[in-house]
């Protein structure tokens, strides 16, 4: 039975920041920026992808997002 643990997953290039230092928004949103919607996209893809092949998640220790994160190594 394999076993994963902490999958890190590369987000998109840009902020899309415009020239007067604000960021753009999606239009069906203007409360959400369009490098966060395009990185939620992302990983909506991969979670797709992993319930495709059959993944089994541990809803106690499965963290989407945190407002912080320790980096290691």
């Amino acid at each position: 039975l394999p076993f994963i643990d902490n999958i890190a997953s590369k987000s998109v290039r840009t902020r899309y920041q415009r020239a007067d230092g604000s960021y753009e928004t999606i239009p069906e949103n203007p409360g959400v920026h369009h490098f966060i919607w395009e990185h939620l996209q992302v990983q909506n893809c991969i979670l797709h992808r992993l319930r495709i092949v059959g993944l089994t998640v541990l809803a106690s220790k499965f963290v989407l997002a945190a407002p912080t994160a320790n980096i290691v190594g």
